[in-house]
C-alpha cells in the first residue's frame, strides 16, 4: 500500500481515543517469562501494570541502573510475587552477557533509554552510550533463548532533527538487522508518541511548572504533538506481541494535537499564564510518524501501520 505523507494524523479532529482492541487475539504462551529493562520508568510500568493482569505471565524482571526508582516500584507492586528487580546498567556488556546465561527469558521489552531531548543535546555521547551501545549490547550479546524481543522507539526517530531522535533511528536499524540473523530470537520495533500522564510527561510537568513558579512554560505555540493513553499503549503492545513476525515497525494511528490547545483545555477557566520561551535546539515544530520513504510500504492494520523490513 502506497500512503499519502500527509495523511500522518489517522484520526478526525477532536477524536481522542484510538481503537487499538480490534483483532487481540490471546497471547499463545503458558507460563511466560517477560523481561523488561527501563523497567521502573514510566513505560516499564505500564507494561508491568500489563503484564499482571494476565494469566499467562509466570514472572516479570525489571531491569533498571537506578536504585530510587527500584524502591519506588517495590513500593508499587510489593504485593505481587511474580516480580524480581535487577540493578543493571545496559551500558555494561559483561554484565548483560551473565544476565541473560543466568536466566530463562521468554519475552524482552527494551524501553532503556536517554528520552530527554535537552539532555541528549547537551550530553550527546552519553545518549549513544545507552541508546546504541547499550542496546547493542542486549541484542548481540544476550537475548540467548529469548522468543519476542519487542523494542519501544519514538517518533522523534522519523527524519530526527535531534541527537535522541538520531539514536533512536539507529536503534530501530540495529534491531532490524538483528532480526536478519540466524537466530532464534524475533526482533521487532514499536513507534509510540507521547503517552499522556506519563511520568515527565506534559500534563504531570504542567503541574509542577504551576506549583513551582505560578505559570507554564511553551516552547512554541505552534507546537504540534502525537499523543496516545497508558491504556492504549498495553492494549497495543499486547496485540503486536500476538501478531509479529520479527523485522517489523508498528506505528500506532495515534491523534496529532496542539500542545497550545491541550494545556489550554487542561487548564480550563484557571487564569494560568503559558510564557512562550522559543523553541530549543533539537525541537522542531511538528512531528512525524513515518518518512516518506517508509510511507510506500505501508500495510494498513486499520488502528496502525506496519512496515516490514525483511
Amino acid at each position: 500500500m502506497k500512503a499519502n505523507y500527509n495523511s500522518t494524523p489517522a484520526l478526525p479532529d477532536g477524536a481522542w481515543d484510538v481503537d487499538l482492541t480490534n483483532g487481540i487475539e490471546d497471547t499463545p504462551y503458558n507460563e511466560v517469562i517477560y523481561c523488561i529493562f527501563g523497567g521502573t520508568g514510566s513505560l516499564g510500568s505500564i507494561i508491568t501494570e500489563g503484564l499482571l493482569k494476565e494469566d499467562t505471565t509466570e514472572k516479570i524482571i525489571l531491569v533498571t541502573n537506578n536504585e530510587q526508582e527500584i524502591w519506588e516500584s517495590k513500593n508499587l507492586f510489593k504485593k505481587d510475587k511474580r516480580i524480581t528487580w535487577v540493578l543493571l546498567d545496559i551500558r555494561d556488556r559483561e554484565a548483560i552477557i551473565l544476565f541473560f546465561s543466568e536466566r530463562t527469558i521468554d519475552i524482552v521489552f527494551n524501553c532503556a533509554a536517554l528520552k530527554h531531548v535537552v539532555f541528549c543535546e547537551e550530553f550527546p555521547m552519553e545518549a549513544v552510550k545507552t541508546n546504541i551501545l547499550g542496546l547493542d549490547n542486549i541484542i548481540s550479546r544476550g537475548c540467548v533463548g529469548v522468543e519476542k524481543f519487542i523494542q519501544i522507539s519514538t517518533d522523534k526517530a522519523v527524519e530526527s532533527v535531534c541527537i535522541m531522535g538520531a539514536t533512536k533511528f539507529i536503534g530501530e536499524r540495529l534491531v532490524l538487522q538483528a532480526n536478519k540473523q540466524e537466530c532464534y530470537t524475533r526482533y521487532s520495533v514499536v513507534r509510540l508518541g507521547n503517552v499522556l500522564n506519563s511520568r515527565g510527561s506534559l500534563i504531570p510537568q504542567l503541574y509542577s511548572d504551576i506549583q513551582n513558579h505560578g505559570k507554564v512554560f511553551l516552547t512554541d505555540d505552534r507546537m504540534m504533538r502525537f499523543f496516545l493513553t497508558k491504556e492504549q499503549v498495553w492494549t497495543l503492545l499486547k496485540k503486536i506481541l500476538g501478531i509479529m513476525n520479527g523485522g517489523e515497525i508498528f506505528i500506532p494511528k495515534m491523534k496529532l494535537k496542539s500542545v497550545y490547545k491541550l494545556i489550554r483545555d487542561e487548564l480550563g477557566k484557571n487564569a494560568i499564564t503559558i510564557n512562550i520561551i522559543g523553541k530549543q535546539r533539537g525541537e522542531r515544530l511538528v512531528e512525524h510518524l513515518y518518512s516518506f520513504e517508509e510511507g510506500e510500504y505501508l500495510e494498513d492494520l486499520d488502528d496502525m501501520w506496519v512496515i516490514r523490513h525483511e
